[in-house]
């Protein structure tokens, strides 16, 4: 084992392992004696004897393994005491060499940190610049854009701010105004086209929708038209058909009144016929009496009376009916008898 300390090299000639293995000479020494005697028992395992010798042997040797683990447990703590206690000294001989170290390390972290924080003043500085370009994308509106140029022309480009990397950022400046103005430019143009169609767009509109709604006027007048058509014709229809119907009512009235004339006309007709035929069958019987007393009547008269009321006779047996004062019809038969004598009071 050697050990280097300012430039010495120290050698230690007992190895590790010859001083662990001090610690179990006396366990080696006893095993080695043990496992002579052991190699020569021989037990009967079947008996009861064989198998007592047989688990006193196993005792014995278990016996040696605890004294094994207590050895290794004792060496294991001396060592872990020993690790400690060289540690610490490790430990306090480091803090020493980090107290001289710092003395010269901390001016150059120093140096380094102001130098880390100057680069990076610089990248953020640079950074603020191609920043912008990525907000810029085919979405991006003139009003955002503009935005975006104002950003860019408050950042001022300064051998002080960016001081190595000056002319680099100089050009990337330039590069990106350009490439800005350019965009805005096409927008304004994209914007005045828009405008332009947009404008061609809402006066075909306005167009479209006079002409819509003069169509819409016109069909709206051709449909009233048609529907004033459709309704005159509907109550010409209506007046023709109520017209019709009136006449139609009025001639099944005539038809009707008609009918009933000849309904009229036919029972009175049956009537009278029913009537004639009584009468008849009442004046056959009258006939004769008639005749009997116009008999006696003409040769009781004078001569001029006489051929007077046989003219008069005759008519009535003729005829057989008569008209009375009230307008009225007289049969033939007794009705019409009495009625000749009643006018003339004198014939009897």
């Amino acid at each position: 084992m050697q050990l280097t300390l300012k430039g010495r090299t120290m050698s230690i000639q007992v190895s590790n392992e010859q001083i662990v293995s001090n610690h179990f000479v006396d366990v080696r020494i006893e095993l080695d004696e043990i496992s002579q005697v052991n190699a020569r028992l021989v037990f009967d395992y079947e008996s009861a004897d064989g198998e007592k010798g047989a688990r006193q042997q196993i005792f014995k040797l278990k016996k040696i393994n605890g004294a094994i683990d207590k050895i290794h447990k004792q060496i294991k703590s001396d060592i872990l005491a020993q690790g400690r206690l060289m540690d610490s000294v490790k430990n306090d001989l480091k803090d020493r060499v980090a107290v001289m170290i710092n003395v010269h390390k901390e001016p150059l972290d120093e140096i380094a940190e102001r130098e880390t924080k100057r680069v990076d003043a610089i990248d953020e500085a640079f950074k603020k610049i191609t920043r912008i370009p990525e907000q810029i994308g085919m979405t991006t509106t003139l009003p955002e854009a503009l935005m975006r140029l104002d950003d860019l022309l408050s950042i001022i480009v300064t051998t002080e701010v960016f001081q190595e990397r000056y002319d680099e950022t100089v050009k990337i400046y330039d590069k990106i105004l350009d490439e800005l103005e350019t965009y805005i430019m096409k927008k304004k143009e994209d914007i005045k086209r828009e405008s332009e169609v947009e404008e061609l767009k809402a006066k075909q509109a306005e167009r479209d929708r006079i002409d819509r709604e003069k169509k819409i006027a016109m069909d709206a007048a051709a449909k009233a038209n048609q529907k004033a058509i459709a309704e005159f014709e509907t109550a010409q229809k209506a007046r023709e058909a109520e017209l019709e119907e009136k006449a139609r009512l009025e001639k099944m009235a005539i038809e009707q009144q008609a009918k009933d004339r000849i309904v009229e006309a036919d029972r009175r007709r049956i009537e009278a016929e029913a009537k004639t035929k009584a009468a008849n069958a009442r004046s056959k019987k009258s006939d004769q009496e008639l005749k009997t007393r116009l008999e006696q009547v003409k040769k009781e008269v004078g001569t001029e009376n006489r051929r007077l009321l046989m003219m008069f006779a005759d008519f009535m047996v003729k005829e057989y009916k008569v008209i009375d004062e009230n307008g009225e019809v007289i049969e033939c038969g007794d009705a019409l008898v009495n009625h000749f004598f009643g006018s003339y009071p004198n014939v009897e």
